[in-house]
């Protein structure tokens, strides 16, 4: 006398407390937007300092997404290298930025 049991819509029987499991797991989400976050813009004199999406963003106050439609427009340059995330010296930026 203990389960309950729920009778499908093609006449099957299956646990209930089953489907609940189910539902609960594909709800989950992991919190995670996808985008890269503002960071802060490394304060250097030398124009070999990396900067990486983030900081880009700061300097020049966008979002993500319109990070990377100015860089396809070509306002914002192009990334100088990559290994593994894309990453620009500080002097391009700078130099961009005065332009």
């Amino acid at each position: 006398m203990g389960k309950k049991l729920k009778q499908g819509c093609n006449g099957t029987v299956a646990n209930a407390t089953a489907s609940k499991s189910a539902e609960g797991a594909e709800s989950k989400s992991s919190g995670r937007s996808g985008h890269t976050r503002p960071r802060p813009v490394p304060v250097g004199l030398e124009s070999k300092v990396r900067m990486r999406t983030g900081q880009v963003m700061t300097a020049y106050g966008v979002a993500h997404s319109t990070l990377y439609q100015r860089m396809r427009d070509g306002r914002i340059p192009k990334p100088d290298g990559d290994d593994g995330r894309p990453f620009w010296w500080q002097g391009t930026i700078l130099a961009a930025l005065d332009s």
